[in-house]
């Protein structure tokens, strides 16, 4: 019961990141050796989702 509660504490801390690998996205393709511009945020793009909270 304890996990339970402490685990429910933690699903508002969680903020996932994620990137578009197979095949690369336009913001990730550099990290594949294409000549695109370097964008190191490329994991922190906002896909037309909720940008405030």
């Amino acid at each position: 019961m304890l996990w339970l509660v402490v685990s429910a504490l933690f699903v508002g801390l969680v903020k996932g990141h994620a990137s578009l690998d197979e095949p690369p996205g336009r913001s990730t393709m550099w990290r594949y050796g294409f000549d695109t511009p370097v964008n190191d945020e490329d994991m922190e793009l906002f896909c037309g989702g909720i940008t405030r909270f």
